[in-house]
């Protein structure tokens, strides 16, 4: 049977909306949380080895591009491999 409840909450716009929300549950329970036995040393590995292969893709994909497709590329790239991010 469906319960009524009252959500508020701050706008993001400059009009109001009022609508009703339609939640969907999870069906199956979400697995516990559990501590990984993978070493720091080795998450950092892998995650510079992703970083490099991505870098690789977008440089062939910024190769073949022009325009904005070519700038909107590059500034992915950027975020991508940024240093401060990658912190």
């Amino acid at each position: 049977m469906s319960q009524k409840q009252i959500l508020q909450g701050i706008g993001v716009g400059s009009r109001a909306v009022r609508a009703e929300v339609f939640r969907l549950n999870a069906r199956r329970a979400l697995p516990a949380p559990h501590k990984s036995e993978i070493t720091s040393t080795k998450e950092i590995e892998t995650l510079t080895q992703a970083i490099s292969s991505l870098e690789a893709r977008y440089n062939e994909k910024i190769a073949g591009a022009s325009g904005n497709l070519k700038e909107i590329l590059e500034a992915q790239l950027a975020l991508a491999t940024d240093s401060e991010l990658f912190e």
